[in-house]
């Protein structure tokens, strides 16, 4: 596990192993452009030792049964399977696909040649693979659009997108950055392009975007401000209505980074999407961290994470989140029914404690969950037609999710931990259809409260209530990270 991160880490790609119990997908990894993840995911398979794993004449060939393989092969993300031989040092790798994939008797097997070692020079063919099922990463200028001065780091990816969610404005608002290096420092600016009128505005130095290996590229300031900044701009530029509206922009750019650069920028942005969902300020955030810690603000790093923050101090890196904004990011996964994300972002355990607790009829659970299995498959094939005009692939990957379902249905009545059955027979489609049911059979309010309160106050919680000086209950709480 650790080769594979550490090689993908090379890549500059960023390694996620999972942490829970897992069905023939042991990681993913988010590919990246201009070194920031770009929502291209790779599922990963990885093998140790001598686990399942035979020595061919060319390659390591791994045998594994039916489950596995239909399982593999409805993933709606494309997939490696990645060998480690321990004694030589060597990892190898190959595409997980209908084509790899052969049948030996009563299983399946796949070779992993040994010409596809895992370096490198594997990350070219192995981003093509996965730009086979994503389409290529785009970036949103067109080929007249000029950036001088310096060079693009990053096209917004929101442009595309926002034309598509707020009214049309003519002409378009496109957004970029560059990076200046000047006296042996780097200046960080954002370029606003409307037509044939630009500017530029100075956001400040930062040097710390030129280091390949410092993860606060993506996971300080730059990665969730800038994309906050962006649609902050694409908003309000959609309802100016006047000639001068990019100056208008680049006033109030140049006006908060006046105020306080960058920190200012973030803190106006988190507090700009937060307080609707009745987030706690970010002022609150920081003044709980330096109580517990004795600090003042120079003494750390802080980022903001959508509705969380992560503070680094020394050997520390943890996380903050307020229980308001627990509760936002679980209406986001019901809301936008991200199916694939649901037992990544949260625990199938809780969800199964919330079953049990409130006696949930287990007729009425089955049949919700049916309503569930249906609208979802409708919704694919809906999908599917209108972006491909074809959607009979389909057909085999239903046949196979109504196996699973019907095996879910006899078998739920005798089982006490239904939802912990249904994350184990399918994480990716029957848990999180699961999740949905009991949340329409309790009630969305009751259902994440009783979520929150395991997962923020629970027995063996990893999260810690932080006292907030002059508040008698404190809404924040906070988890030591990983270092990466």
């Amino acid at each position: 596990m650790y080769a594979t991160a550490a090689v993908l880490n090379d890549f500059e790609w960023f390694f996620h192993e999972r942490t829970t119990a897992d069905f023939g997908i042991d990681a993913f990894v988010e590919l990246s452009t201009s070194k920031r993840p770009d929502g291209r995911f790779l599922a990963l398979q990885i093998k140790g030792g001598n686990s399942g794993l035979k020595r061919g004449k060319n390659g390591l060939v791994f045998y594994f049964p039916d489950n596995h393989r239909d399982y593999w092969l409805r993933l709606r993300m494309p997939m490696l399977m990645i060998a480690h031989d321990q004694k030589n040092n060597v990892l190898y790798w190959e595409k997980v696909t209908a084509a790899t994939i052969h049948k030996t008797g009563k299983q399946w097997k796949i070779e992993l040649p040994y010409r596809n070692t895992l370096a490198i020079n594997a990350k070219r063919t192995i981003e093509l693979f996965v730009d086979e099922h994503f389409g290529p990463y785009q970036s949103y200028v067109s080929d007249e659009t000029e950036v001088h001065y310096g060079k693009v780091l990053q096209v917004s990816m929101l442009t595309g997108f926002l034309r598509g969610t707020l009214r049309v404005k003519e002409p378009a608002l496109q957004v970029s950055y560059e990076m200046r290096s000047r006296d042996g420092k780097n200046e960080l600016c954002i370029v606003l392009i409307a037509g044939k009128k630009q500017v530029i505005t100075k956001l400040g130095y930062y040097d710390a975007v030129c280091h390949v290996d410092d993860r606060w590229w993506w996971d300080h300031d730059y990665y969730f401000t800038l994309f906050s900044l962006e649609k902050y701009l694409y908003h309000r530029y959609a309802i100016l209505n006047t000639k001068n509206a990019l100056d208008i922009l680049k006033a109030a750019i140049e006006e908060m980074v006046q105020q306080g650069g960058m920190d200012e920028i973030a803190r106006r942005m988190f507090d700009r999407e937060n307080k609707l969902l009745q987030v706690p300020a970010s002022r609150r955030f920081l003044l709980a961290f330096e109580h517990a810690t004795g600090l003042d603000r120079s003494g750390y790093q802080v980022c903001v994470t959508g509705h969380a923050m992560r503070f680094s101090v020394g050997e520390f890196y943890g996380e903050m989140i307020s229980w308001q904004g627990r509760i936002a990011e679980l209406e986001m996964l019901i809301a936008g029914k991200q199916y694939d994300v649901f037992f990544v972002q949260t625990d199938p355990a809780i969800w199964n404690s919330i079953y049990r607790g409130n006696r949930v009829n287990g007729q009425e659970f089955v049949a919700a969950i049916r309503v569930q299995w249906v609208l979802y498959w409708d919704r694919l094939y809906t999908e599917m037609l209108r972006e491909t005009g074809s959607a009979t692939h389909l057909d085999d990957l239903k046949n196979r999710s109504w196996y699973l379902l019907k095996h879910f249905c006899d078998t739920c009545h005798k089982k006490y931990n239904a939802v912990l059955l249904a994350a184990e027979l399918d994480d990716l489609v029957l848990f999180p259809l699961a999740v949905m049911a009991l949340v329409e059979l309790i009630g969305t309010t009751e259902c994440f409260r009783q979520y929150c309160e395991a997962e923020l106050n629970g027995k063996g919680s990893v999260w810690e209530m932080l006292p907030e000086p002059g508040r008698k209950r404190s809404q924040l709480f906070i988890r030591e990270l990983e270092q990466v």
